[in-house]
């Protein structure tokens, strides 16, 4: 067997999608597989970086004209019987169009983008070139002879979206890419600092980046809410993500005293988790999510976690976090306040993570992509 793995183009900077097929890649090796990865170059963006927003389209000239057909001279380089080729993004389905006489499967890690341009999310107008680009993935999607979801609830949303066609979908859970685990306090005071900032009061921590269904807004108000129902604990907010849009700017500096709220800008696993080691929680007031990667992190990390149920969620974290819908805020703040007050309720709940992490430790998703591979490669020698 070998497998020809498809990543994600770099300069789009979808830092979850690199982890994920690095991870795949190392675990396929690790295991003799004959594998490697292959993906888009910034070869037409690289020369449009001096004219603005232009330099997205050059991008996607980079990634649906010029690499589809180094894809095709690449495929045509390995000869027969060919490889197993597994787009690791389903943003990339339509290269589906190139690979289709191979055996093949792509990964959906959500249908959120399809399902926005298509009106399902009012949150989220999408402009006309999202529409067509949605259009594009999703015909994609729907002449793959083989999909595989990140969890049974992107599985459900996919065959919603492919209703009458004939594909096989299936769901596997991810594995964390990174040996995340509790740090000892001295440890994680340390790599804070190296990080940037050295937090000295109980903390509320918040990890994502600033897209609609992330919710910061949503976050900054069960915030203020936490804030009034604790005014002697003297908690801080830390972001780390994205940087703060002006609106959020201007309103941090509305309604919070300086230091309250601490953003910090993306950081290596390393650095992350001394943060979710001493985090006294751990917020995700999530819209929709396809799975869910912070809280199985803070969870891992001994951090309690207050999210939301919606999207992938729910599966992700089971009975092991404290829930509630992201509109009842109220509710949000109630479980940040009593985890901060009872100490019991906290200890209990990070025994529950625990517990709950054990379903995403290596090599589980791995081994579950290979025993996908073989049932591929069976149906397409069948099928000869």
């Amino acid at each position: 067997m070998h497998v020809l793995l498809i990543g994600n183009y770099l300069p789009d900077r979808q830092q979850s999608m690199q982890r994920f097929g690095q991870c795949l890649l190392a675990g396929l090796a690790d295991r003799a597989v004959s594998c490697e990865i292959i993906r888009p170059e910034a070869r037409l963006s690289q020369r449009s970086s001096g004219l603005g927003g232009f330099a997205k389209w050059f991008g996607y000239l980079d990634k649906f004209v010029i690499f589809p057909r180094l894809l095709a001279t690449r495929l045509a380089a390995l000869g027969s019987p060919g490889p197993l080729v597994h787009i690791l993004d389903h943003s990339n389905s339509p290269y589906v169009r190139r690979i289709a006489r191979f055996p093949h499967v792509i990964t959906c890690h959500d249908t959120m983008a399809i399902l926005s341009a298509q009106g399902h999310f009012p949150q989220n107008r999408t402009r006309l070139s999202g529409r067509i680009l949605q259009s594009a993935i999703l015909s994609g999607l729907r002449r793959a002879r083989h999909l595989i979801c990140i969890s049974k609830n992107t599985q459900r949303d996919l065959e919603k979206l492919l209703v009458g066609r004939n594909a096989s979908t299936r769901s596997i859970l991810y594995q964390l890419n990174h040996p995340y685990e509790r740090l000892d306090a001295s440890e994680a005071h340390a790599r804070c600092a190296l990080a940037g900032f050295d937090p000295g009061d109980p903390f509320v921590l918040h990890v994502g980046n600033n897209s609609w269904y992330k919710n910061r807004d949503g976050l900054l108000r069960v915030f203020k809410r936490v804030q009034s129902q604790t005014p002697k604990v003297g908690l801080k907010l830390v972001i780390i993500g994205d940087p703060m849009t002006s609106e959020q700017g201007a309103r941090l500096k509305r309604e919070f005293s300086e230091g309250e709220v601490v953003w910090l800008p993306p950081m290596e696993s390393a650095r992350l988790q001394a943060y979710y080691s001493l985090a006294s929680v751990f917020l995700f007031p999530s819209i929709y999510e396809g799975f869910g990667w912070p809280p199985i992190e803070a969870q891992a990390c001994g951090c309690p976690v207050v999210t939301t149920p919606h999207g992938g969620l729910a599966e992700a974290v089971q009975s092991s976090a404290l829930t509630a819908s992201h509109e009842d805020e109220a509710l949000l703040a109630r479980h940040i306040t009593n985890l901060v007050a009872n100490g019991l309720e906290a200890a209990t709940l990070v025994e529950k993570g625990y517990v709950n992490v054990k379903r995403f430790a290596p090599p589980r998703m791995v081994v579950d992509y290979l025993e996908a591979y073989r049932q591929v490669l069976k149906e397409f020698s069948c099928a000869k």
